[in-house]
């Protein structure tokens, strides 16, 4: 079975700068770019849609994405509870979800 990639970068504000995601056959490249904008595709981009999102970063079943939201929201132990929207991937086909 394809366990799947995820290779994301962050900025020093914890801002998704590149998202590049594999699992299934397919493949998703994304970012921070009015809001969230990300391409998924089949590996040769024959079936490529692009897709926008007013959100804050990607999220997923990866460890990478607990430790991105972390970064962005600054959290302490006596943060005040912060509301925010991310995009995430189901596998096995990489499709979109958003939620706050």
């Amino acid at each position: 079975p394809d366990a799947g990639t995820v290779d994301l970068t962050l900025d020093s504000r914890g801002r998704p700068l590149r998202l590049e995601l594999r699992a299934g056959g397919w493949q998703v490249r994304g970012g921070a770019l009015e809001g969230l904008t990300w391409v998924r595709s089949d590996p040769q981009g024959n079936h490529a849609t692009e897709g926008n999102a007013r959100a804050h970063a990607f999220g997923g079943t990866s460890p990478a994405f607990y430790v991105a939201t972390a970064r962005l929201l600054r959290l302490t132990p006596h943060s005040p509870p912060t509301r925010i929207r991310l995009v995430s991937f189901s596998a096995p086909v990489l499709a979109t979800r958003t939620a706050d």
